[in-house]
């Protein structure tokens, strides 16, 4: 596991989970090494045209109250189950610009429900990926409904050490990996020792990690699973995706 920051500008796709100061960004090249590295908004502009993005942020927002919220929202929360908190309704692009008050307001006047505050939170980080659109393939991912497809309501929080090591056992049993949890917390330990404004949490990485492999375990040129625990993996892996297809 290294960190290859100028690798990751051109890899053909690359895994983006979000943390305070910036982006976790990962990708598990053919060789089966896993590459890390802590990106800022400026970093994502310069990314290649041709690098498809996965990223755990809403994409493709509604614009219209009749589309909120969406309804892949609404299934991911049923799917998860007792776990659907971890799912925030995607905000009306309009509401970008807007107070959490107004949206609410506006919400309460359409009879719709109230956007949480975890989501409001993430407008800076959705502007940043709306401002990539034009210029990239941009697929939003959800790790947490990837997870939940191979522990079902065996999962544990990925907060706990416990939950962190099923998310590990997983990646190291798909790909033959050994990678455990001190190796990930000093690599995190290195990351802030070269770069002090990185924030990211081991949890946010193992995300990251955990969304790399399983479009490695994917294969996913095609649009058939391989080799993966459920039938249905492909089906959850693009519940949030437009386009279907990534290079490898």
């Amino acid at each position: 596991m290294t960190s290859k920051k100028s690798e990751l500008f051109s890899a053909p796709w690359l895994v983006l989970d979000g943390c305070r100061s910036g982006w976790i960004a990962c990708y598990i090249n053919p060789s089966h090494e896993i590459l890390f590295a802590h990106l800022s908004d400026n970093d994502l502009i310069h990314l290649s045209p041709s690098t498809q993005i996965l990223v755990d942020i809403p994409v493709n927002l509604p614009l219209d109250y009749r589309d909120y919220p969406r309804h892949r929202d609404v299934r991911a929360k049923g799917y998860l189950g007792k776990f659907h908190s971890s799912i925030f309704y995607a905000p009306l692009r309009s509401w970008l610009n807007k107070t959490l008050l107004e949206i609410n307001q506006d919400c309460a006047q359409h009879n719709k429900p109230k956007l949480s505050i975890q989501s409001y939170n993430l407008f800076p980080k959705i502007k940043s990926i709306q401002s990539l659109l034009s210029t990239h393939k941009v697929i939003e991912i959800h790790p947490e409904l990837l997870v939940h497809d191979f522990l079902g309501t065996s999962k544990q929080s990925k907060k706990t050490k416990y939950g962190q090591d099923q998310r590990l056992q997983i990646i190291q049993h798909s790909l033959s990996l050994k990678i455990s949890i001190s190796e990930i917390q000093n690599y995190r330990q290195n990351l802030i020792h070269t770069d002090s404004k990185f924030d990211g949490q081991i949890d946010d990485i193992i995300d990251a990690l955990f969304v790399a492999h399983v479009v490695v375990k994917l294969g996913v040129k095609s649009m058939k699973p391989i080799n993966t625990p459920s039938k249905l993996l492909q089906t959850k892996l693009w519940l949030f995706s437009q386009e279907n297809h990534l290079k490898t």
